[in-house]
């Protein structure tokens, strides 16, 4: 397919001082790379720096090459390059401009996403990340490209999931037919070098010194890449060309004249004709991966290049079409940066491989081929190489890791972690801090977040210990400051004494939600095995959901019942029935080694889904399901979960007992927690109390508490909402008077904006609970406030972790001053803080900002609002009579306008009032009652961007500054609220402008080089 010119996005030339260079990416042979921002478009970018070691060599042809099909490229899995920057600031009569190329800055490299231990991918995104790499490769084999140096190192992926292949330094225009369906790599016309592709992804008539080769080079190096992404490593990691055969050979079979033919009569074929025929292990290594797995990678890694699958005919593959399908790039989990640089700066490595040898860089010469059999066991013995040989980093520059740099890493590994093994990673080790570490607790806070903490010494606090807690991994600095390492802050933080716990105290509450116990319970395994280390843990669990939330348990479990409530009989409920069943027991059959727990497990399973059908049965003869029905049903989720877990921990030699709380409500007979606020509080109070006393009864067993703690007369779904589980935690937490509260989730912690739509976001290292609040209801996915409410009155912090890097600080909510002294009398006044505290306290920023989607204004006018008492109770009583509820208002004499918010449509059409159509039936009969009042238009397509911080009320024109910022980038305002909370400014814009404004906003009131 031809590069039609319309599709390039090359802009052309621009000047250094246009972008603010941020920091240095790392530095190879032919370039040093850079992150920067651009002052014209506000975008992050990397900026590859192309070094002439030698001005009388000239310009480097690989920079030559890589720039020349660069700006002719186009494709949204494939780097673009932006620009080329001229810098002339240094040039002489001796001594040419500088060159930079300019490219989108990605967040990762896939080499160093794998390289990350705490980074796990599901079957589903690496099918993701392949379907990418097969749609990028197909598009440059039909625009006629070789790209030559295909590995996981060249493949870049951005913040929101999508794949780039980048590094064109070897590539080059073919002559030859682009590849046809069903017909492989089909046959070259003319000969190319051979020394091109890193040795560990070349493929086999590469090593025999075929020069006719074609499009297949690049996906030999494309299932390489597929098998990486299952092992975590390089599947064949030779240490010098013949050994890359030997274990080619060894993983699919040696070469004949059926699997390759012509071999023989290949320049380099003499060093392995007398070498011991091998039958190949492919199904052997790859078999646990499924069957559909194992045949992609067999067409990929297939000796006979041409037959070799092509690009076009990959893309058809059954792998991609049977369960599970593939997930969508925005939907795969947010990691942490991981680049090449991050290893050399002390993060330790997933597998102990020597960095891979580069492409062009080793020859495969007749000499090597002359010896007279294959290597020795002894010489093949290991995946070792010479230390600070080349790695490439992802963003087109090769890094050398010098002897040094290993062994710093192995002293602080062996110093942080104890003597380890290279290459085994303990559990404890991937979960959290060295055994016996016992830490007194520090709140990891910027400086300007210390507040009154300053002013406060712990002896007005009678009642304060120190609890421990998990700190983040000391070479990985996870908090912003100078010297890269987290501000302390020495303050203990109030709680209840130590002494007089029930059970001796010391309790830890661990909450996973349903989507982390589908997708990553091995590693919460590892989180509860390595918590044990230091605190007493109770364990809460969701239902499980393990590919997406319309796929997960709950969700199935709501469909059967609806299923069964509306008689379409008994064969739609127990199809979900079956596949809830089978979920459960094909995870235990993965994860579980130990068969007599898999056999009672599986058993266990049955007996619950056989309970379940009954009730379904019951429901579907009555037509109805109670919401008494309902508990019972959606309470199955959390058992089998719970169970599942539990059988996890014991085949790890943990110890773990299920805590059903079914029928807690009864046993303990706590009043209802429906009725008024009085009995309502009680009821919590006496819940928490009894799930303390269910969890002590398990003694020395971890308990794993189910989330659904019993029978509530309007439903657990309909009065408390998904949040119950978490509430479940929080009062297991209350009950146990534990030390922490911990929330784990598939992010890092609270940003200061969506770190997949804002690339220089920050985590927060802690926030108030107020903040935290201020957050979930606009658009933010903290905790539920309520829930929150109930652990931090009795001054117990949460913790916001991810599953997905156990080491990680997290965020953590901590109670307030004002609360920890007791209830204060109403304030006259909003004074300001003096100048000398706030001298002291460092330099104020807001704290987060947010967006929230799905708004619809609703606007009132009517000319009566000025004479008429009580109008804005009537608009309110029509609100509360459709069950509406309002985000944000804003009225003047003659007009009032509100932000309603809905996860489903409200409004479809256009924008203009003619246009819309109404599809909520509340929305509708609100409108029509309140038009009796006055004129009602409607505004649909609408999102709230609120700036939240504890320190706005202290910061003079910080309003003034967020309108401006938006005002500046053309960023519209429909509607302001401000007033109502002193740690919060919002207004409505437009939706397709949300991001940007996240954006802009981020980066001109959110800078941290203080």
């Amino acid at each position: 397919m031809p590069i039609r010119p319309l599709e390039r996005r090359y802009h052309g030339s621009a000047k250094l001082e246009e972008y603010d260079v941020q920091e240095k990416l790392g530095e190879g042979t032919f370039g040093e790379v850079y992150k920067a921002r651009s002052r014209r478009t506000n975008n992050v970018v990397a900026l590859k720096k192309i070094l002439m070691h030698n001005e009388k060599d000239g310009f480097p042809i690989t920079a030559l090459r890589e720039i020349k099909l660069l700006k002719m490229l186009s494709h949204i899995n494939v780097i673009r390059l932006e620009e080329m920057i001229v810098d002339r600031t240094a040039a002489t009569n001796k001594k040419r401009a500088t060159l930079y190329m300019v490219t989108p800055y990605m967040a990762h490299d896939l080499s160093g996403l794998l390289d990350n231990r705490d980074v796990y991918l599901q079957p589903q995104h690496i099918k993701c990340y392949m379907l990418q790499l097969l749609r990028g490769l197909k598009y440059l084999h039909n625009s006629h490209i070789l790209h030559r140096d295909m590995k996981a190192a060249n493949l870049l992926i951005s913040g929101d999931g999508v794949l780039k292949i980048a590094d064109f330094g070897l590539a080059r225009h073919y002559d030859d037919e682009v590849p046809k369906p069903g017909h492989g790599g089909g046959e070259a016309r003319r000969e190319y070098t051979t020394l091109v592709v890193t040795r560990w992804y070349r493929p086999p008539e590469l090593l025999l010194q075929l020069r006719k080769y074609t499009t297949a080079i690049d996906m030999w190096g494309a299932g390489c890449v597929f098998g990486e992404m299952f092992k975590k490593k390089p599947i064949l990691a030779g240490k010098s060309d013949l050994n890359q055969a030997q274990m080619i050979f060894e993983l699919v079979g040696s070469p004949t004249e059926q699997t390759m033919p012509g071999w023989q009569e290949l320049p380099g074929c003499e060093g392995v004709k007398n070498w011991i025929t091998e039958p190949g292990n492919l199904e052997r290594e790859f078999g646990r991966y499924g069957n559909d797995a194992v045949s992609l990678m067999r067409e990929l890694l297939r000796l006979d290049y041409r037959k070799r699958i092509n690009a076009m005919d990959a893309l058809h593959h059954p792998y991609f079409t049977n369960h599970p399908l593939p997930s969508r790039p925005e939907d795969i989990p947010w990691f942490a940066d991981s680049h090449e640089l991050d290893k050399r700066n002390g993060r330790p490595p997933a597998q102990n491989l020597p960095p891979a040898p580069q492409g062009g860089t080793v020859g495969g010469g007749p000499n090597e081929w002359a010896g007279n059999g294959p290597p020795t066991n002894g010489w093949d013995s290991g995946r070792g190489g010479q230390r600070g040989a080349p790695r490439h980093n992802g963003h087109g520059y090769n890094s050398r890791i010098p002897q040094g740099a290993y062994d710093r890493r192995e002293s602080e590994k062996q110093k942080h972690f104890g003597d380890t093994s290279p290459g085994l990673i303990s559990m404890a080790e991937i979960a959290g801090p060295r055994t016996g570490a016992s830490h007194s607790y520090k709140q990891h806070i910027f400086p300007h977040d210390l507040n009154s903490l300053h002013t406060t010494t712990t002896s007005q606090f009678p009642n304060t210990y120190n609890y421990p807690i998990h700190e983040p991994n000391p070479t990985i600095p996870t908090m912003d400051s100078p010297n890269g390492h987290a501000y302390s802050s020495e303050e203990s933080i109030p709680h209840t004494p130590e002494k007089n716990l029930p059970g001796g105290g010391n309790w830890v509450v661990q909450k996973f939600g349903g989507t982390s116990v589908g997708k990553f319970a091995l590693p919460i395994a590892g989180i509860v095995k390595s918590g044990l280390l230091q605190s007493r843990i109770a364990v809460v669990c969701s239902a499980r959901s393990s590919y997406d939330k319309a796929s997960g348990t709950t969700n199935r479990l709501l469909r059967a019942a609806k299923a069964a409530e509306t008689g379409v009989g008994a064969k739609q409920y127990a199809e979900i029935v079956q596949l809830i069943e089978d979920d459960h027991i094909q995870a235990a059959r993965e994860t579980i080694k130990n068969l007599d727990l898999l056999d009672t497990f599986i058993e266990q399973v049955k007996a619950e889904c056989r309970s379940l059908t009954k009730i379904l049965d019951s429901a579907l003869h009555l037509e109805e399901v109670s919401k008494k029905a309902e508990n019972k049903i959606i309470s199955k989720g959390e058992k089998l979960s719970c169970h599942y877990m539990a059988v996890l921990l014991q085949d790890n030699d943990t110890p773990a007992q299920v805590v059903d709380l079914s029928d807690i409500m009864k046993r303990y007979k706590i009043p209802s927690l429906t009725k008024d606020a009085l009995t309502k509080d009680r009821a919590y109070k006496e819940l928490a109390a009894a799930l303390g006393q269910e969890v002590l009864r398990c003694g020395d067993k971890v308990p794993i508490v189910t989330g659904y703690f019993g029978h509530v007369p309007d439903g657990l779904l309909h009065s408390i909402g998904r949040g119950y589980t978490d509430l479940c935690a929080a009062l297991v937490a209350i009950g146990t008077h534990a030390n922490e509260l911990q929330i784990w989730k598939e992010v890092d912690g609270i940003f200061s904006a969506d770190p997949r739509k804002v690339p220089t976001s920050r985590l927060l290292p802690s926030v108030s609970p107020s903040e935290a609040a201020e957050l979930t209801f606009y658009g933010s996915e903290v905790i539920h406030p309520f829930t929150m409410e109930q652990v931090i009155r009795e001054q117990i912090p949460i913790r916001i972790k991810n599953v997905m890097n156990p080491r990680g600080a997290g965020t953590v909510i901590l109670p307030e001053i004002e609360s920890i002294q007791g209830p204060l009398k109403p304030k006259i006044s909003r004074g300001r803080s003096s100048s000398n505290l706030e001298a002291l306290l460092g330099p104020k920023r807001p704290t987060a900002v947010t967006i929230k989607h799905s708004i619809v204004v609703l606007n009132i006018h009517s000319n009566r609002r000025t004479r008429a008492h009580g109008f804005l109770a009537k608009i309110f009583g029509i609100l509360d009579k459709h069950h509406l509820s309002v985000d944000l208002i804003s009225s003047s004499e003659v007009h009032v306008s509100m932000a309603l918010h809905s996860e489903h449509d409200m409004l479809t059409g256009g924008i203009d009032d003619a246009d819309l159509q109404i599809q909520d039936i509340r929305l509708q009969g609100c409108v029509e009652d309140l038009s009796e009042l006055g004129n009602v238009d409607l505004v649909a397509d609408m999102a709230i961007v609120s700036l939240v911080g504890k320190h706005l009320k202290n910061m003079t024109g910080i309003s003034g500054k967020f309108f401006s910022v938006l005002g500046e980038n053309h960023i519209n305002i429909e509607m302001i609220s401000q007033g109502a909370s002193e740690i919060n400014i919002s207004c409505v814009i437009w939706e397709r402008d949300a991001d940007r404004a996240l954006n802009v906003v981020h980066t001109n009131l959110f800078t941290f080089l203080e």
